[in-house]
């Protein structure tokens, strides 16, 4: 058996032309020439459509300087513990192991703001 039998033998199979499901689906399908099932199909499809498209126009973004702002408290704060630890006395020199508890905090604020990402 070849495959367009098997196409249309599944078409025979649920009475249903898989032109016309794509019709429904794609909604250009004229609604007076479809069965009450069908119908319902496309009405749920216009409405699981209707219902994302708001939720999308719900959805806030974060402005476009968000983004590298977190990344650059995170790299800053790797920057900064790279130093303290290549140098021993710097990036301020005096507060010794201090330093480390700086760029840990840095590096915190960094991920804190992924949170707030969207």
């Amino acid at each position: 058996m070849d495959e367009t039998a098997a196409v249309d033998g599944d078409d025979e199979d649920y009475g249903i032309p898989m032109d016309k499901v794509e019709a429904v689906l794609n909604a250009t399908a004229d609604k007076a020439s479809l069965t009450p099932q069908m119908q319902r199909m496309m009405q749920r499809q216009a409405e699981n459509t209707r219902r994302v498209e708001e939720s999308i126009k719900g959805t806030k973004s974060n402005p476009r300087w968000f983004v590298p702002l977190f990344c650059a408290f995170m790299i800053i704060g790797l920057i900064w513990a790279v130093v303290y630890y290549l140098s021993g006395n710097y990036p301020i020199p005096g507060i010794g192991a201090w330093n480390l508890g700086i760029a840990l905090g840095i590096i915190l604020i960094g991920f804190l703001m992924t949170m707030w990402w969207r």
